[in-house]
Order: C-alpha cells, then sequence, then structure tokens
C-alpha cells in the first residue's frame, strides 16, 4: 500500500517491480493500493506497507522493503504460507524452493474433483500442526506432470522428501496418526552427524531430560548421540529437551 506524494514509496516501488516478474512465475500476484481506510481494516498506519494475502488471510511484512530478494524470498517462503491446521497449496516453482530450503518436506500430490483426495486431505491437515513443531513441511500440489515424472500412479500420494531426497508413503493416508509416525521414523536420512534433536514437552515422544551446561548431561548426551542412528533403524526416535516442568511431570 502506498500513498500518494510520498518519496520512499516510490522507491519501494521501484524496487519491487523489479521481482514482479519473479513473483509471477512462483504464482504470486503483485498488486499496489492507495487507500487508507482500507489500510486502517488490517492495522497499517506507516507507509508504504506491503501485505501478503494467503486464502484471504494478511500477513504484514515487517522487513526492509528496499531489499526485493529478502521480499521475494518472503512471499515464496514455506513460513509466510503456513495457517494453523491447513496444508498450503503450492505450485511446481515453489515447491523447487522449499524442498531446496527445506531439510523436511511432506507434499501431498492431489487432483481436484477427487473425494477421496479431499477425505485425505482433511484427515492429513489434523497433523500438519504437529508437522510443523517437528521440523516437517506439509504441504499440497496439483501437478499432474510432476506426479507422472515420479510415477506416483493414482492418486493422492504422498511424497516425504529429507535433504531433497524423495521417498513415497505406500501406507493409508487416510489414517493420519500412521503417517505422522512414518514421517519422524523416517525423519533420519542416516548421511548426516550423528545429532540428538531438540524438542518441545508438546512434541515429546521419547524423553532425556538435560540441563544445558550441567556436566554430567553433556557427557550423557555425548554417549548417546553414539547410538541416535541405531536407534532409528529400530523406529526409535532420540529427543533431547531442558525443561524443568517436563523433568517434574516424568518424575526426574
Amino acid at each position: 500500500m502506498d500513498t500518494r506524494s510520498c518519496t520512499t514509496c516510490d522507491k519501494v516501488l521501484e524496487e519491487l517491480e523489479q521481482i514482479d516478474d519473479d513473483t509471477d512465475s512462483f504464482g504470486v500476484d503483485f498488486v499496489k493500493i492507495n487507500d487508507k481506510r482500507l489500510a486502517k481494516q488490517y492495522g497499517i498506519n506507516k507507509f508504504p506497507a506491503l501485505t501478503y494475502f494467503r486464502d484471504k488471510q494478511p500477513i504484514i511484512y515487517d522487513g526492509d522493503l528496499m531489499d526485493e530478494e529478502n521480499v521475494l524470498d518472503f512471499l515464496t517462503s514455506l513460513e509466510a504460507m503456513d495457517l494453523p491446521d491447513r496444508i498450503e497449496e503450492v505450485n511446481a516453482k515453489i515447491l523447487e524452493k522449499i524442498v531446496q530450503e527445506t531439510d523436511f518436506v511432506a507434499v501431498l500430490f492431489y487432483k481436484p474433483e477427487c473425494k477421496k483426495c479431499s477425505k485425505v486431505l482433511l484427515e492429513l491437515e489434523n497433523i500438519d500442526d504437529e508437522a510443523d513443531q517437528l521440523g516437517i513441511g506439509f504441504v499440497k500440489i496439483n501437478d499432474q506432470n510432476l506426479a507422472d515424472e515420479y510415477n506416483l500412479g493414482p492418486l493422492p500420494a504422498l511424497v516425504y522428501y529429507r535433504h531433497q531426497i524423495p521417498i513415497i508413503y505406500s501406507g493409508d493416508l487416510t489414517k493420519e496418526e500412521d503417517v505422522l509416525e512414518w514421517l519422524v521414523q523416517n525423519k533420519s536420512t542416516g548421511d548426516e552427524d550423528d545429532v540428538i534433536e531438540d524438542v518441545t514437552l508438546k512434541t515429546l515422544g521419547t524423553l532425556i531430560n538435560n540441563d544445558n551446561g550441567d556436566e554430567d548431561s553433556m557427557q550423557a548426551l555425548e554417549e548417546l548421540e553414539h547410538i541416535d542412528d541405531d536407534c532409528d533403524k529400530y523406529g526409535i526416535q532420540f529427543v533431547k529437551i531442558d525443561d524443568p516442568a517436563a523433568a517434574d511431570e516424568y518424575g526426574k
């Protein structure tokens, strides 16, 4: 949003016009508006300002509008698309960018006017927030050409990218808890350094309570990281947490 007789607005507009074609290729439309009354409805009182609408939900950009590359990164990032309990729609170009920038991404391939796809999507949206808390992005895409490239067969299908390496889920997609368990169990690619992940109490599965900075805790953690990959092979996820409340809850 801009206002007339605003030198800064003109400069920002000139910068952002440099990424207009790029945003188009990512499926993001760029428009400008001069309407203070509308701006007030969205809590905007300083100009210029950039608001990104995802499924009619506004997100106000709080970065430097003169840095057009950062603006482009924001508009095409997984974080900007994130809405509670919603699996966000992407196109092939945005998916490619997300896969390159995100270590773990689950992608639901679907087609419109498909009752099974709609049912699966409804179930999987129940675990979208949990997956996000575990560091796993979740998006959906309607792209038959890309589905054919992966030889996915009948849709819907779920492809899980781990450090850009895809694997295909072969289970029942309507059983969302099984899907979440599979995503967690397959989070380790086996070619990364042995690192035990940090979690919050809400996402806690297997608990090792550690006190950051405590010598005994750090020594124990170092030893346990030697068996992290072995545990992965048996479907056991090793995590760590520094949370006194969690320790009390588990009687530690």
